[in-house]
């Protein structure tokens, strides 16, 4: 295959050859003396000797042992020979005598020999990073009044990359002036080494190319300006000029080259391109060849004469040259194909069909198939365009079609937000949707996260109605609470375990401990669409909870079971401890079916099949320092006219952390203290009582918050708080799983109630368009303290009637507090049994350790 030196022998390259010839000797004594001081030195005298060359490679062996006293014969030695060899070993060094490098720019400034001068030029070419400092010198060099010293600082110069390019307008002008044409061919080197810096370089290597003096000129004018790659268009018709006029084989071999590394702005060249296959020289007719190749579409000209390359011409080399021409036009025709005319691609196809018959009655087999199966390759392309074509009209008729039938669609979908007919009728009617969508459009609406917003849309109000977010205060989520993630044991903060809704996710945690309020919080922050599902509404299966959302209308469950399968919807179940065994297997299910779907279930700690696929984070009771910092963060939601506010409501939480262990004497009293202080909900309501001006009781925090806001119903109203009837209305709604308390009956009660942050009110509009409030307490904590009531006097069956029931598993957790002690005990044998009949512990066991601290209490 044929190779082109591109840069020519210059004078430089001598010191490069005589180097390289040092290595090639073969062994001699001198070599095998060794690196002493001393034998170095007598190598270094010996530069003196006519036949200096198994000396220098000596020290050249030595490396950088020899460095120094190298730098020491620079610039002390008297011979002017012996400075010239030290020169030339520390140009063979490199690199690895970078030492050197202030000893060389001393020679090149100040040494008498012009020989030595050149040839520490060459040297400080050579020695990387180190030689930065010597640009100066080496720009001045080319002033030498010694031809070989400002060539071979040219050719320095070139080789220091780009912290070089200052000396751009000083090698531009020993371009254009040097008498020396080996000064100039080095220039134009050392120009086209430094590429886009030398930009402005461009004339004027242009104008070398008409330098008829010097051959070694012209031609490293050539490679220079192929180097500076951007501005090479630019010179097509000065290289034509060449081409036309020029000698020199080697100008006419490197200027084709470059006209095909120019491509399709150098398509002028096309008619002498063609001439030049005929060209009595094999590199130029290769060169040639390949440049057609690369003319792009305009390359389609030339098919016949490369034909007839492949035919006649004796070099193989040329052969695969034209025949790899040929598959670039057939590939770049191919690939332009939709820009061709009519009349272009018939030519071109008739052109490439006669290619591969061409080819193929080569009875000397010498073109391998890939060649003609990569010209059919082009010609298949093409083909194919011309009849596409043919086709366009059919084409572009059924194009419109589809656009008028997305267009209605769209249409659809704009409408789909207003119109509860067209959500019924075109949308979740799976025959509808299937048919008249033609297939696609269902899939759009499964896939396309801007179609599945605007499918669950009119939706958005009652998927999230259970949670409540108008009533949803930020000022009371606590952001800094942790999270243990199970089989892990690794603790981190809640925001940065569960910053978004990924897959499904298990959120355990005590009661009080902020599990609503976090799942709250990341509903209402949540950028996807999401239902909050009470666990309580899942009991005939989620898709059915989210249906009964969706007012009636997505009748079609399985379409949106492959919505909820493409993450179309965010899905948060709150409170599965609360519900039956039952519903929570069908809960369970339901995860494990969709186990790629952003699902969260918020769930008490209890004794119960976690779902294969979902990650369990159990949150953690606050640490000392996350008490104080949740206490104080309480004054935001304090009503404005608490008695302690500001700074008088930090000093007195302060006090009550300091204080509030030691009031407590035995060390169980204290470790219960410690749980409750741990526990967002009723650490609340000790805020709540400080900024009152009350001091809380933590072993009896639920009834104190009761008495104080019956004590001031009774200052208001001048009667007793109805606790008896009113307990009964909450264990009543308990048990119709109702969870608005009747304001109409118990409005006055709830008012009081409200100020001691135990219920909150809810605006909304009814059917009939009247404003109207419903009231809600604020915890279950609450709720169940009121429930415990009705279980509480002798003969009561309640504790008995309910012990199946999860919706009371907190009363009975208060009943191991409240009841007389042998009451307790018995229920805690009753609770022991039941646990053993039916393997669910997730009452007897947390009832026995409350019976238990209360025993040692």
């Amino acid at each position: 295959m044929i190779r082109c030196i591109k840069q020519p022998t210059s004078s430089v390259l001598k010191v490069f050859l005589l180097g390289c010839s040092l290595l090639l000797l073969p062994c001699s004594p001198a070599l095998a003396q060794g690196c002493t001081q001393a034998e170095i030195k007598t190598n270094i005298a010996k530069f003196d000797d006519i036949d200096n060359t198994t000396a220098k490679q000596a020290i050249v062996e030595c490396g950088s042992k020899s460095v120094y006293l190298l730098i020491e014969a620079l610039k002390t030695d008297k011979s002017a020979a012996v400075r010239e060899g030290a020169a030339v070993a520390l140009w063979s060094m490199g690199e690895e005598a970078y030492q050197a490098v202030p000893g060389l720019i001393k020679a090149l400034r100040n040494d008498d020999s012009a020989t030595v001068r050149s040839k520490a030029a060459s040297a400080l070419g050579l020695m990387g990073e180190a030689s930065y400092e010597a640009i100066p010198d080496l720009i001045d060099a080319l002033k030498d009044k010694s031809a070989e010293v400002r060539a071979n600082g040219a050719y320095a110069l070139g080789n220091l990359g780009k912290k070089a390019n200052k000396a751009v307008p000083h090698l531009i002008e020993a371009l254009r002036n040097d008498k020396s044409a080996e000064v100039r061919a080095n220039a134009a080197y050392a120009l086209g080494n430094k590429k886009e810096a030398a930009k402005s370089a461009v004339p004027y290597l242009i104008e070398a190319l008409k330098d008829e003096t010097s051959l070694l000129v012209r031609i490293t004018s050539v490679n220079a300006l192929e180097q500076i790659a951007e501005k090479t268009k630019d010179v097509a018709p000065q290289l034509i000029e060449r081409l036309r006029k020029d000698k020199s084989i080697l100008i006419r071999i490197r200027a084709t080259e470059v006209l095909g590394e120019i491509g399709e702005p150098a398509k002028d060249a096309l008619p002498l391109l063609i001439e030049l296959l005929k060209d009595s020289s094999v590199y130029v007719r290769y060169y040639a060849a390949s440049a057609l190749g690369k003319m792009g579409t305009e390359g389609i000209q030339a098919v016949p004469n490369l034909i007839e390359v492949l035919l006649t011409d004796e070099s193989i080399d040329v052969h695969d040259s034209a025949a790899s021409a040929l598959v670039e036009i057939a590939s770049k025709l191919g690939k332009q194909k939709k820009q061709l005319t009519k009349v272009q691609l018939e030519q071109s196809i008739l052109e490439f069909e006669t290619v591969i018959q061409r080819l193929e009655q080569d009875t000397e087999k010498i073109f391998q198939d890939r060649w003609i199966e990569s010209v059919r390759g082009g010609l298949y392309d093409l083909q194919e365009e011309q009849d596409s074509r043919s086709y366009q009209k059919i084409f572009r008729e059924g194009v419109i079609i589809w656009l008028t039938h997305m267009l209605f669609w769209l249409g659809l979908i704009l409408l789909y937000p207003k119109s509860p007919q067209v959500q019924a009728i075109f949308f979740w009617n799976p025959w509808v949707r299937k048919f008249f969508g033609l297939g696609y459009v269902g899939i759009a609406l499964t896939w396309i996260p801007f179609l599945r917003s605007k499918l669950f849309a009119p939706f958005q109000e009652s998927l999230l109605s259970d949670a409540d977010l108008e009533n949803f205060d930020e000022q009371a989520y606590f952001p800094n609470l942790e999270v243990e993630r199970k089989g892990k044991n690794i603790t981190q903060p809640i925001q940065e375990a569960i910053p978004d809704l990924e897959l499904p996710i298990v959120l355990e945690g005590e009661s009080g401990l902020g599990k609503s309020m976090f799942l709250r919080h990341l509903v209402k922050s949540s950028k996807r669409i999401i239902v909050y599902l009470p666990a309580e509404k899942c009991a005939n299966g989620v898709i059915e909870a989210i249906q009964a959302k969706l007012h009636g209308f997505a009748q079609d469950s399985g379409f949106l079971r492959d919505l909820i399968y493409s993450d179309a919807i965010d899905i948060c179940i709150d409170g599965l401890n609360e519900v039956t065994p039952d519903t929570r297997a069908l809960i369970t299910s339901f995860v494990e079916s969709y186990f790629k779907g952003n699902i969260i279930i918020g769930t008490q700690s209890m004794e119960w099949q976690t779902p294969s696929c979902a990650t369990t984070y159990v949150l953690q009771p606050l640490k000392p320092k996350q008490i104080e910092k949740f206490l104080l963060s309480r004054y935001k939601i304090m009503p404005p006219d608490a008695p302690i506010s500001g700074i008088k409501y930090k000093q007195a939480c302060e006090k009550y952390i300091d204080t509030v262990l030691p009031q407590y004497q035995s060390e169980e009293e204290q470790r219960t203290v410690r749980r409750m202080l741990s526990n967002p909900m009723d650490l609340t309501i000790v805020a709540q009582m400080i900024a009152h001006g009350q001091k809380p009781d933590l072993l009896n925090l639920q009834q104190q918050q009761y008495q104080y806001m019956a004590q001031e119903y009774e200052q208001l109203y001048l009667r007793q708080f109805p606790l008896e009837a009113f307990a009964e209305t909450v264990y009543q709604m308990r048990l119709q799983d109702e969870v608005a308390i009747p304001a109409d009956k118990w409005f006055e009660e709830l008012i009081c109630m409200e100020r001691h942050k135990m219920v909150f009110c809810r605006l909304f509009v009814d059917h009939a368009g009247n404003d109207r409030k419903e009231w809600y307490f604020r915890h279950d904590k609450i709720q169940d303290f009121f429930i415990v009531q009705t279980f509480l006097g002798e003969g009561n069956d309640l504790p008995n009637k309910h012990i199946s029931d999860p919706r009371f598993r907190g009363v009975y957790f208060l009943l191991a507090t409240l009841l007389p002690w042998d009451a307790a005990w018995r229920l805690r044998e009753t609770l022991i049994q039941y646990a053993a009949n039916t393997k669910d512990h997730t009452v007897s066991d947390n009832f026995v350790q409350l019976l238990l601290s209360r025993q040692a209490a």
